[in-house]
């Protein structure tokens, strides 16, 4: 677990992976957790702990988990209601003290599985199975969001084409992780929860 640096910037971005694409952003902190999946938070009463410890009361913490869940298990499990119910259930722990947020899950690896049979990404389905997943997730996610006052935000439609499946030009070497050529479809969203929260502060 890479634990975030102590700093007054404003967002502090809790997640696994893909947490690592956020210091792309100089007012972004960036804390990535492990592979953790977004189904099992709520079990991790050590991980909530911690990011009290680490991060300072009042600044806005944005979560970012999920993809794992849609790579690897939801194909097999198909409990997409509670893997968001359960993730909100975690996020929610933080009401008091912070400012919540919430990114959805990017789209899956292009890569169809067993083409991918590393330890490090392993994977289950196709690639059009797994956005599908992801997209019912995102959908999820946002309802529980909404019913609880928390921003939420997604990129997932600009990173699936017409057909389904996953541009490979917003992501990395390995076909998992985004590359800084996604930071312009980021940084808006990030602006926009900036916004929100000055708004929501005065």
């Amino acid at each position: 677990m890479s634990q975030a640096k102590s700093s007054s910037k404003p967002i502090w971005v809790v997640g696994d992976s893909h947490a690592g694409f956020y210091e792309n952003f100089d007012y972004c902190n960036n804390w990535n957790a492990g592979a953790f999946l977004a189904y099992k938070l709520i079990e991790k009463p050590e991980f909530a702990r911690a990011i009290r410890t680490m991060a300072p009361v009042g600044v806005i913490l944005l979560f970012v988990f999920g993809e794992i869940d849609c790579r690897v298990h939801l194909k097999t499990h198909n409990n997409v209601d509670e893997v968001a119910k359960r993730y909100l259930q975690f996020v929610q722990q933080f009401k008091d003290d912070y400012s919540l947020a919430v990114i959805g899950p990017v789209a899956s690896t292009r890569m169809d599985s067993p083409r991918i049979t590393s330890i490090e990404f392993p994977i289950v389905g196709s690639c059009f199975e797994r956005n599908a997943i992801t997209r019912e997730l995102t959908t999820k996610i946002r309802k529980e969001c909404e019913g609880h006052n928390v921003f939420f935000d997604s990129i997932l439609e600009q990173l699936i084409d017409e057909h389904g499946l996953t541009k490979a030009e917003y992501y990395a070497e390995d076909k998992v992780h985004l590359s800084n050529k996604a930071v312009p479809l980021v940084e808006p969203v990030l602006q926009e929860l900036l916004n929100a929260n000055d708004s929501s502060a005065t």
